[in-house]
């Protein structure tokens, strides 16, 4: 809260100084007040504007002297107040108060912070994907929306609106009010509040201007305290929609918002580690967030709805027949299965296969994903955990039980069952039978939910079928007092020497996934994969690199260009200067807009002949519909 920070020093003269350093409005208030040091502070506070609209970041710098005893009295009453058990942030804060009071300005320093690489392709891709990004930042106003516009959070053709400089609750809800009235559905909007403001509106008004924040495209919050920081990621975490929040910082000002956050981010600077150690995952780079998210979060996801709808599935799958058989026993609590099947079934025979898939899945791969970042949209709201597939799992698994306890009921319906020797089946061999479809069929139901085949899950699926193989025939080919198998007691063997129930078992196998086959072809054709296939194999495919490099040079009236088709495919002409063909190739920097909702924009661009230049830097909010519907009925972009 006190956007300042102090350190005592001593020097070898024996003098003791404490130095503070922070926001000009902390470092300015806790200054002298007197004639020469207001005529001192103005001029520092214009040079820090100067600094603040060169993009650079500023503190403030005083100092006071101390006496041996005045140190030694603020050290003895700073330690009893971090004793204290209740209001020991009240009583360190009155402390620290009354030792930073009476200060004598030094001056202002203002640090170009230099952006990182990757970070405006890193925002775009994240708006493109259904992120919405919030900066929180203790610079000041000018700094903080001179780096939102060179990092592409801003954009030339938004309109900011600025709330900053609020007094009381009546203006700071009049302010509200008149941006709600100034923000309309045709046009884009980024917002500016400051820390003092955002004090002020997180008292009554924290709805009302959360609604404000949710109607703008981007929004900034500067001069902020890391409490305020944490208080904003709370107002978002525990509104209506409850998104999930992602914080992510490089410094120990951030901790407390990424602690705050359901998943903090770390990047490791040049600013210490503290914010890397409490965070949740952390990387070297700001632009790593975006393969760490589009990728790797959207694997993980897959991944784990996957495995947890697989856990129902088989289990309903394994179970339900026991239901089925209390039936025929009466519900006597005889079991259908042998002890060594109830126990090993989820242990052994269907867990290494899920293992498998949890951990190298790719239901997509990495250079799709990059590419079309609105593909992570599809994993919303939870939408693979959704009660439609939960249902539709669980569907799969009552069919598959029905085929297998019926469909073997009916192979055995002749008492002999085709064994040897005029032999009558028994529940031993019903039960090992049953297990057996139940293993395979279950197993094979994964094989069907994979997309990405690798030699690890291969052999475990191998590994798995023949474990249950081996397992079954060692356990029922020896009696045993210890396990108490000889109600199975040769079971497995003898299920071989009948070809009824060996041809019935692979044709119940086929049956059960029958379904699964015919619903994962039909899914086939609305494939992400397959429309990606069909795209790249028509005469002129467009990507989200081209399309790029295409709009920059569209910003060039003066260079060269040829038609679409041509700068689409490749390489336009040999004479082609070196400076468009790096650009084209590297994708180069789009100098106008960011990629935003598709309903938000009511201007495409101006057509001539060939070329299509974007009119007033609209943004790239009509990227998929505008190039699909204009330029390629069949192309998917983005």
């Amino acid at each position: 809260d006190r956007k300042c920070m102090s350190v005592v020093v001593q020097e070898e003269s024996g003098k003791i100084w404490l130095l503070t350093k922070g926001a000009e409005s902390s470092v300015l208030a806790r200054c002298c007040d007197d004639t020469k040091q207001q005529r001192l502070h103005q001029a520092t506070l214009n040079h820090i504007n100067d600094y603040a609209m060169l993009g650079l970041r500023t503190l403030a710098v005083g100092r006071r002297e101390l006496s041996l005893q005045q140190y030694t009295d603020f050290a003895s009453q700073l330690t009893r107040a971090k004793q204290m058990l209740e209001d020991r942030e009240a009583a360190v804060r009155e402390v620290t108060e009354r030792m930073e009071a009476e200060l004598q300005l030094l001056g202002a320093t203002g640090v170009e912070d230099l952006l990182q690489e990757g970070v405006q392709e890193t925002l775009e891709s994240l708006r493109v994907a259904g992120i919405k990004v919030w900066v929180l930042t203790g610079d000041k106003i000018e700094t903080a929306v001179n780096i939102a516009f060179s990092c592409g959070h801003f954009k030339r053709f938004m309109k900011i609106l600025y709330v900053n400089g609020l007094r009381d609750h009546d203006t700071a809800r009049h302010r509200l009010a008149q941006c709600q009235e100034d923000i309309t559905d045709d046009s884009f909007y980024g917002l500016v509040v400051d820390g003092a403001s955002l004090q002020l509106l997180y008292g009554n008004l924290k709805e009302e201007f959360y609604q404000v924040c949710r109607r703008c495209t981007a929004v900034v919050c500067c001069r902020m305290s890391p409490r305020q920081k944490a208080e904003t990621v709370r107002l978002v975490k525990k509104s209506k929609e409850s998104p999930v929040c992602a914080a992510i910082g490089d410094g120990a000002n951030d901790v407390s918002m990424i602690q705050e956050a359901h998943v903090g981010l770390g990047v490791m600077g040049k600013e210490g580690r503290q914010a890397v150690r409490c965070s949740d995952f952390a990387f070297a780079r700001f632009r790593f967030l975006k393969k760490v998210l589009l990728v790797h979060g959207h694997w993980y996801y897959i991944r784990v709805s996957t495995l947890v709808q697989y856990s129902f599935y088989k289990n309903v799958a394994f179970i339900t027949p026991q239901i089925f058989f209390a039936i025929w026993n009466a519900f006597s609590t005889q079991s259908i299965y042998e002890s060594l099947a109830l126990t090993m079934f989820n242990i052994t025979f269907t867990s290494l296969p899920i293992i498998i898939y949890g951990l190298f899945d790719q239901n997509l791969p990495p250079e799709l994903l990059l590419d079309r970042a609105e593909l992570y949209r599809n994993n919303a709201k939870n939408s693979a955990m959704s009660w439609f597939n939960f249902f539709k799992w669980n569907c799969f698994a009552l069919w598959h039980t029905c085929v297998m306890y019926f469909g073997l009921m009916f192979v055995c319906f002749d008492d002999t069952c085709g064994l040897p020797d005029a032999q009558t089946p028994d529940l031993g061999l019903f039960g090992t039978t049953l297990v057996s479809i139940c293993v395979f069929v279950i197993n094979l139901k994964l094989v069907l939910e994979v997309r990405y085949f690798t030699q690890f899950f291969f052999w475990s699926v191998i590994a798995t079928l023949l474990g249950y193989a081996v397992v079954t025939l060692v356990y029922q080919g020896f009696l045993s007092d210890f396990f108490s198998n000889y109600g199975v007691y040769w079971s497995y063997y003898r299920m071989f020497q009948s070809s009824s129930i060996m041809l019935g078992s692979m044709l119940l196998g086929v049956v059960c996934l029958l379904p699964d086959l015919v619903v994962k072809v039909c899914d086939s054709f609305t494939d992400v994969r397959v429309e990606e296939r069909r795209r790249k194999n028509k005469d002129s495919p467009v990507t989200l690199k081209y399309y790029i490099s295409y709009v920059n040079e569209a910003f060039y009236p003066g260079e060269e260009s040829n038609n679409w088709s041509t700068v689409t495919n490749g390489p336009r002409d040999e004479d082609t200067s070196l400076e468009n063909k790096h650009r084209r190739e590297n994708g180069a920097i789009v100098q106008s807009e960011a990629f935003t909702d598709k309903n938000k924009s009511t201007e495409t661009g101006m057509h001539v002949g060939n070329r299509t230049f974007i009119e007033n830097e609209t943004a790239f909010s009509n990227v998929a519909t505008s190039l699909s519907e204009s330029w390629t009925s069949e192309s998917t972009v983005i």
